[in-house]
């Protein structure tokens, strides 16, 4: 790379570096395409017409210091600009970069997202009124993720032939991101989830749906899930607007659709699952579940704990012997 090199052409090779990266497998397409527009968005109109070896650290302050972020958006920006520098500069060892003196801010407990999960009569109330506004379509996907807590990425790569009928289990193994299939989750482990008899009925409701929908030739596939006109379910977005417009619609506190999964993972530990077993089911940390997630927890009385076992059929004791 020549010592006139402008910022955008080392912007281009970083890019198309990635790309080869994504296609091996090292790099996932999310990675790739929050890159691509930070970079577009923020690093490229203020310095990429400039040489690049001309950057100063001064300048790449003045740039950032422009914006008003939030923690996580700031840190997120100066991450993808360092990736950059650092493969253009490794042409150049012998000068410095100056994007390795730009500090990554610190990010508190205030600055992390509020785990607050929904209590069981609020999710039930929500359950309800999505499949009477938007049908059983819609419903079944919902409902299924209040009570398996699956990501949206991999509930949207369910196939038929994942699910266990016989013995009530689920094979976790894909995901779906931006209407790329990925053949592997984004832990990258895949995991087999023990169903309780709420989320089996949802599916052996969804499975009669689907048999319905291939007899009107609207599916001709094997995912699990689908849209109203019989296709995969591509993008979270969609489900997402539904969503919103029903719960602004309830006397209900607003929560992202996310909130599914917090909610699910804060039911379990309050029928008293063991951690570790709730943490391999949901394919996180167990720190993250007796960290972050039970401070929503918390906030919800034990009482509540037991009318989740009750209103999705799963025995106290079968979780227990399940840990």
């Amino acid at each position: 790379m020549c010592c006139a090199s402008h910022c955008r052409k080392v912007e281009r090779t970083r890019a198309r570096h990635e790309e080869a990266r994504v296609a091996r497998g090292d790099l996932s397409v999310a990675t790739l395409t929050s890159h691509r527009k930070i970079l577009d968005a923020i690093w490229r109109p203020a310095i990429g017409p400039l040489p690049f070896l001309g950057i100063r650290h001064s300048l790449l302050v003045r740039v950032v210091d422009h914006h008003r972020w939030s923690t996580k958006t700031y840190n997120n920006s100066i991450s993808a600009l360092r990736r950059a520098f650092e493969l253009g500069f490794r042409d150049h060892p012998e000068k410095h970069n100056p994007a390795l003196t730009l500090k990554s801010a610190r990010i508190s407990r205030k600055d992390r997202s509020r785990i607050d999960p929904f209590t069981v009569q609020d999710a039930e109330r929500l359950i309800a009124a999505i499949h009477r506004n938007w049908g059983e379509v819609q419903g079944n996907y919902d409902e299924f993720r209040f009570f398996t807590g699956l990501r949206p990425s991999e509930q949207m790569a369910l196939r038929v032939t994942d699910f266990d009928a016989a013995h009530g289990l689920l094979s976790v193994t894909k995901a779906c991101v931006n209407s790329l299939q990925k053949d592997c989750t984004k832990t990258r482990d895949d995991r087999v989830v023990v169903l309780n008899p709420r989320a089996i009925e949802v599916l052996q409701r969804q499975l009669a749906l689907l048999e319905r929908m291939r007899s009107a030739g609207l599916v001709d596939h094997d995912f699990l899930f689908v849209d109203s006109s019989g296709q995969p379910i591509a993008f979270v977005r969609d489900a997402s607007i539904r969503w919103r417009q029903t719960l602004r619609g309830l006397p209900i506190r607003y929560r992202r659709p996310y909130t599914a999964r917090h909610t699910c993972v804060s039911w379990h530990l309050m029928t008293g699952s063991n951690p570790l077993w709730v943490a391999k089911q949901h394919g996180t940390a167990c720190s993250r579940c007796c960290g972050s997630m039970r401070r929503g927890r918390r906030r919800r009385a034990r009482p509540r704990g037991m009318r989740f076992a009750r209103r999705c059929a799963y025995p106290i004791g079968k979780i227990r012997r399940l840990t």
